[in-house]
């Protein structure tokens, strides 16, 4: 179940509340989509250089790996 959606936009410290939510809630699981086309590729890793923190880590939980294939087919539409 989806308990909270925050929609952020480019340099407006969406990440930095993402993370702020994140260490608050560290049970739930907290998915960062940046607006590129190549995350897909990005997730692989953990830490992102572009925003100076791990925001690929919750696609490593076993919460997402779950869902995962449901959730790339459908950001993929």
């Amino acid at each position: 179940m989806i308990k909270f959606v925050f929609n952020g936009y480019y340099k407006s410290g969406s990440t930095r509340m993402w993370w702020v939510l994140k260490r608050s809630n560290p049970e739930m699981l907290h998915i960062c989509e940046p607006l590129t086309p190549d995350w897909l590729k990005l997730k692989d890793s953990i830490y992102s250089h572009l925003h100076g923190l791990p925001i690929w880590e919750d696609y490593h939980r076993p919460e997402f790996k779950l869902i995962e294939s449901e959730w790339i087919k459908r950001w993929n539409q």
